[in-house]
Parts: C-alpha cells; structure tokens; sequence
C-alpha cells in the first residue's frame, strides 16, 4: 500500500514535490478510508492530480515511474559501463550538477518501510531503506558516495557480498534481489507487482503491451474495468476488444498531426 512519494530535481520538477495518500482527519470520511497497519493510519483509495496544462502533472507519475523502475531494472538492465538514467532540471545550473532524489513510503505485511536513493547521470550517490516494525525504526542500510555500505543489525543476508557485486549505476536492492537476497526480495516483488502505469502519449498509443495484456486477461478483467468507468461515471456501458493490427496507421496519424 503506498503512503507517500516524493522526488525533486526531476524534468521540470526542480523543488521537492511530496504526493500524500495517508488521510486527513479534517474531510475525509472514516467510511471510505483504507486501514494501514495496526496503528490507526488510514489511508485514501484513489488520489487525483490536477492543473493547468503543461503544469508538471503526468511528470509526477513519471517520478513514480522512474523509481519503481530505478528499484527493478538497474543491476539487469543498465549497461554496466553507461550512467544512470537520471533527467534533472534543466533550465538551472546548479540543478543539472546536482543528484535528483526520489523516495517512498509504503505498508507490506503491516510494516511501514521508507525507502530513498539519489542520483546523479553518471551515478547513485545515496541509497537508504528503513523499516517501521511496530512503529519503532530500523536502518536497514545507508549507501553513500563514498566508503561502504552501512548495514543495519536488523538485515540479514550475504550484503557485503552483494555490495562488492553492486555497479555504481544501480541500486543495492536491485543488485541484492538479483542475487536471491531472502529479506529484500519481498519488497522487490511488492513493488513489482503492484504498480501499473499506462500513460497517454504517443508511445503508449502506438505500443503498450501492458495495456494489451490487461485488456485481452478475459472476462474478469473487462468486467473489473467496466466497473471502474461505471463508479467514474463516464457514460461508458459497455467495453469490447478487438485485436487489430493498427500501429502503422496510428502512427502515420500521429506524425501527420
């Protein structure tokens, strides 16, 4: 369950934006909140990102993105001698020396875990992860720029092994799931499996595979999204899929547009 996420120094996001999913007690009501752990924390369903056009909104999903994506895909993806993929702000100087930093909060299996890194293009320069069990913090590690990891008491595991196996471009929870690290790897799957991101543009138009995988997952599936566009009230009724080979022509349109 997401609790919050925040990031700063990120394409035209230069000052530290924070989006909050744990609920207020001034207007939310009790009824359509979601229970976080046993110690009261309540949580909102669904949260909405408004503004103007070309205000930065669908850039804070793409912080998301690049976090989740960051934790899953540095170690195996990255090539070992290239940078990170870090977008910082460009149109400030010191922004563009500077590491962009993204961290998260979020429940899995009544804890509360804090996780972080920042990055430069060419590196991780700080890394962190931090569990909550009953309420009381514990450091699991702390990755700086310079000397070794410090690991915390409470994370078992071959770490100085892994960390000698670990690039500068990537993440230690990458590198360490990689490597069958037991304690980690729940958090690895949790983020893996739990967060889907299906943005409008024109990548997504001509080619999104998780798209098309959710709507050809049967029955079930189309009756959940049909639920969905009823409880949002779109006037849509009804939903069909059709398997049509259409990349090319939507792509002539698009460029013709």
């Amino acid at each position: 369950m997401l609790l919050r996420f925040a990031f700063s120094n990120f394409l035209s996001v230069r000052d530290r934006q924070e989006l909050m999913l744990t609920a207020s007690t001034l207007r939310d009501q009790p009824s359509r909140l979601l229970a976080a752990g046993a110690g009261g924390m309540q949580v909102v369903p669904v949260a909405a990102i408004y503004g103007a056009n070309a205000s930065g909104k669908t850039n804070i999903l793409l912080g998301l993105r690049h976090l989740i994506n960051t934790i899953l895909y540095s170690h195996s993806h990255r090539d070992p001698g290239g940078g990170t993929a870090a977008q910082p702000f460009r149109l400030d100087e010191n922004s563009l020396q500077s590491p962009s930093r993204f961290d998260i909060d979020f429940m899995l299996d009544g804890v509360r875990y804090h996780f972080g890194f920042e990055e430069t293009r060419e590196a991780v320069t700080e890394e962190w992860l931090h569990a909550y069990p009953r309420g009381r913090r514990q450091e699991w590690y702390h990755r700086q720029a310079k000397g070794p990891i410090t690991f915390g008491p409470a994370l078992a595991g071959r770490n100085r092994t892994i960390e000698e196996l670990m690039r500068p471009n990537s993440l230690f929870i990458s590198a360490a799931v990689q490597n069958n690290h037991e304690q980690l790897s729940p958090i690895f799957n949790f983020l893996r499996d739990n967060f889907t991101f299906i943005l409008y543009d024109r990548s997504s138009l001509v080619d999104s595979p998780r798209l098309a995988g959710v709507l050809s997952g049967g029955d079930r599936e189309l009756e959940n999204i049909l639920k969905f566009l009823s409880h949002a009230d779109v006037g849509i009724r009804e939903l069909k899929v059709e398997d049509r080979d259409r990349k090319e022509e939507v792509s002539e349109f698009l460029t013709d547009f």
